[in-house]
C-alpha cells in the first residue's frame, strides 16, 4: 500500500513537470493587411498580391479617310474683253522668256489676248491628242496683280460645272501651267477637245497667254 502511494506521488510530481516545461498555446495577433505572423513578429507577405484590376478604356475610332475629295471645277466668271494678240505685245517678252524655261522644243498651239476687269475670264478651246504634252503661260501688263491659267475639258454635262484637269501654281501678274517637268499630258487613247481659261483674278489691264505643245 505504502508502494502504491509512492507510486502514485511520482506520477503527479512527473505531470506536473511535464506541464509546467510546457506553456499554453495562445492564438497569434492580428496582424495588419498585406503581413502575418511569423511566429514572433508582423512581417510582410512575400506571396504573389492580388492581380491588377481590369480597367476599360474608351477609344475614339479612327477618323474615316476613305471619303473621297470633292474634285475642283472651273467656277464662271464674266468674260473679258478680247483684244488682238498683238496689241498685247509688251506681254511677250515675259513670255517668250517662261517659254525658253519650260517649253524647249515645243510649237505654239494658240495665243489669246483680252482686256481684263478683276474676276473677268478668256477661253479658247484646242484638242488635246493623246500622249501630247501641254504648256501654257500668261502675263498681265501693269495694273494686272493675279494670272490664274486652267484647263478643262470644253464639253460637259448640262448643270454640272467642268472639272480642271490642270492648273498654275505660281502666283503674280504671271502664271505657268505644266511647269517643267510637270507638263499636262492627256493619256486617254483618244483626243478630246480641251478649254484654256484665262482668268484675271486681281488688278485689271491687258492680259496675254500663250500655249503649247509637244
Amino acid at each position: 500500500m505504502k508502494t502504491s502511494a509512492l507510486w502514485l506521488m511520482a506520477s503527479w510530481a512527473a505531470l506536473a513537470v511535464a506541464c509546467k516545461d510546457k506553456p499554453a498555446e495562445n492564438p497569434p495577433p492580428s496582424c495588419p493587411p498585406g503581413t502575418g505572423w511569423n511566429g514572433a513578429a508582423c512581417v510582410a507577405m512575400t506571396g504573389p498580391g492580388p492581380g491588377p484590376t481590369a480597367t476599360t478604356t474608351a477609344t475614339t475610332p479612327p477618323p474615316d479617310n476613305t471619303t473621297p475629295l470633292p474634285i475642283p471645277t472651273v467656277q464662271p466668271g464674266p468674260a473679258a474683253t478680247p483684244i488682238d494678240p498683238t496689241l498685247a505685245a509688251a506681254a511677250g517678252p515675259a513670255i517668250d522668256a517662261l517659254a525658253a524655261q519650260h517649253a524647249q522644243g515645243m510649237s505654239v498651239v494658240t495665243t489669246v489676248a483680252g482686256n481684263f476687269g478683276p474676276g473677268q475670264t478668256l477661253t479658247v478651246d484646242f484638242q488635246a491628242d493623246p500622249g501630247r504634252c501641254y504648256v501654257a503661260f500668261a502675263s498681265g501688263l501693269p495694273g494686272v496683280t493675279e494670272v490664274d491659267l486652267q484647263i478643262s475639258p470644253a464639253v460637259s454635262m448640262p448643270g454640272v460645272p467642268a472639272p480642271i484637269l490642270a492648273q498654275d501654281q505660281t502666283t503674280g501678274p504671271t502664271a505657268v501651267l505644266g511647269a517643267k517637268p510637270n507638263c499636262f499630258k492627256w493619256a486617254a487613247p483618244m483626243g478630246a477637245p480641251m478649254r484654256l481659261t484665262v482668268r484675271g483674278t486681281q488688278g485689271q489691264g491687258v492680259i496675254a497667254a500663250r500655249l503649247y505643245m509637244k
